[in-house]
């Protein structure tokens, strides 16, 4: 290969000054470099606030779609648990033994039953409702 005294690899005597010539070098051109660096750098960070800003501001719409269609359900079951009740309060007359349904059987019963769709549903569970009120001195439990 080539003659060792020229190599770049061992500057011998140069080192020192080599080194001492690369550092100010980097130092300057770092120098001249760093402002546009700094707004570079502050440029990419409002980009990713931005960025954060506007997906917050779309998780929020989403929350907010998602509440509203949430209440929507619950209102309608509610609703319909109401009109389930009123049909089964006018099937039973002074007679019936309210405080002997289970509340367990109760709960079961409303579990799931304000999904229904329309006033038949609800006509036929107030019928439902009723029996096991009007019923309730059985001794066997009745599945809702």
């Amino acid at each position: 290969m080539g003659d060792p005294k020229y190599s770049l690899i061992n500057l011998g005597d140069l080192s020192k000054p080599a080194n001492t010539l690369i550092k100010k070098i980097s130092a300057a051109i770092g120098g001249l470099y760093k402002p546009f660096q700094i707004r570079r750098v502050a440029q990419a960070e409002a980009d990713a606030d931005k960025i954060q800003a506007a997906a917050q501001i779309e998780i929020t719409k989403l929350q907010h779609r998602a509440i509203s269609r949430l209440f929507a359900e619950e209102a309608k079951k509610q609703h319909n648990i109401e009109a389930i009740t009123l049909k089964a309060l006018a099937d039973v007359g002074r007679e019936a033994k309210t405080d002997d349904v289970e509340d367990d059987w109760i709960a079961n019963f409303f579990d799931g039953r304000g999904d229904a769709e329309f006033v038949g549903q609800n006509s036929c569970r107030g019928s439902q409702l009723s029996r096991q009120i009007l019923e309730a001195n059985s001794e066997s439990r009745r599945e809702p």
